[in-house]
């Protein structure tokens, strides 16, 4: 299957988002308003709608593009 992005890198960052912001992934799922399965299959590197990054980059205040790994994209 094709990715459309860098799922490794965007779970990383999704990651390391969470972490500096001291929250759990159930916290980040209540927050942006999907499950905590969802947090999990994320950080775990697979592939996730734009619906749900676009929650998650609206939780952080950053790009999608930073999001999803872009090298060029800022936070």
């Amino acid at each position: 299957m094709k990715r459309y992005y860098n799922t490794k890198g965007s779970a990383e960052r999704i990651r390391q988002l969470r972490k500096e912001s001291h929250v759990t992934q159930s916290m980040l799922a209540e927050q942006a308003n999907i499950s905590v399965d969802t947090v999990k299959r994320l950080e775990r590197g697979n592939e996730g709608s734009v619906n749900v990054l676009l929650a998650i980059a609206d939780v952080y205040d950053v790009s999608l593009d930073y999001l999803v790994g872009c090298e060029d994209a800022a936070r």
